[in-house]
């Protein structure tokens, strides 16, 4: 049961990351909604409250699982593009963004 309830709470943060909703405000409220919905497997992991930091040590483990596949679809490629793009949000956080064709 705690190892489904592990992967729940990656398949909820990939949701909100692949859907571009901002992961650190909506994921508690995301995972309340799956309890809400019946998915109780969540509570015997404490989900529900972790901090930034665990968030962030998810994300870091779903960038590795994305990134290597496109660094090396890259890496064999003949020829790429680069867009490269820096935007400072609203809490005065700066952001590169670098995109690959």
């Amino acid at each position: 049961m705690e190892h489904e309830a592990v992967v729940g709470a990656f398949k909820c943060l990939y949701w909100l990351i692949k859907h571009e909703i901002v992961h650190h405000t909506n994921y508690p409220a995301l995972l309340d909604l799956a309890n809400l919905l019946g998915c109780t497997y969540f509570d015997k992991l404490n989900i529900g409250y972790y901090r930034s930091h665990r968030i962030d040590e998810m994300l870091e483990i779903l960038s590795t699982v994305v990134e290597q596949p496109i660094l090396r679809a890259i890496a064999q490629s003949k020829a790429i593009g680069l867009e490269i793009d820096e935007t400072t949000d609203v809490s005065v956080w700066r952001q590169m963004d670098i995109h690959v064709r």
